[in-house]
């Protein structure tokens, strides 16, 4: 029977403090909202050793500068025991744009101007589709073309603008090697470059 009395007081008890933990904040939250913030509630340590409760605890105070005995008192903050996580997620890492698209430009030999061409490169075309490829190295830099298939193969492409003041000076050293070495695999395949398909 007496343990069960034991008991009784112990939860007696730890409804009490929790009661008077719970009261507290109250009276620290409406003060707060009375007073436009200046009054919270803080814990208080006596600085004398006679009143100092066992433990060395302060109690629980609306801001009160003084213990029950009336020596000097030390203000500290008051501090909810339970520390709330952050819970604000970090911000995204920045995303970076996409490459810029560029326009697909339908050419026989796209490469003809960044590299010199080696048989690889031409082996597998008809006469027909060298001659265009030979002839693209030029209509990248505007050559108007008088034979008419050739000039309407490169007005349907979409990238092709004739330049009436169009000079072969305009290719590069490569682009000129690369035009020659298509006709001289033309004539050794062919027998001749292809003038309509």
């Amino acid at each position: 029977m007496k343990w069960a009395i034991g008991i009784a007081a112990a939860f007696a008890m730890i409804v009490l403090v929790g009661i008077a933990v719970f009261v507290g904040m109250r009276i620290g939250r409406s003060g707060d909202d009375a007073a436009g913030g200046d009054v919270t509630a803080t814990r208080t340590e006596d600085t004398s050793a006679e009143s100092t409760p066992a433990g060395g605890q302060g109690k629980l105070t609306a801001g009160a500068a003084t213990s029950e005995t009336g020596a000097a008192t030390r203000e500290q903050p008051f501090t909810s025991a339970v520390e709330m996580p952050d819970t604000t997620p970090p911000p995204p890492p920045p995303v970076a744009p996409p490459p810029p698209v560029l326009p697909v430009r339908n050419e026989l030999l796209p490469q003809s101007d960044d590299r010199p061409l080696t048989g690889s490169d031409v082996t597998g075309l008809g006469n027909w589709d060298l001659t265009l490829a030979r002839n693209e190295i030029y209509a990248r830099h505007g050559r108007p073309f008088s034979n008419a298939q050739i000039r309407a193969y490169f007005q349907g492409t979409g990238w092709y603008t004739a330049d009436s003041g169009y000079s072969d000076r305009r290719l590069s050293q490569l682009e000129s090697r690369n035009a020659v070495f298509i006709r001289e695999y033309q004539e050794a395949v062919f027998g001749r470059a292809a003038t309509a398909p």
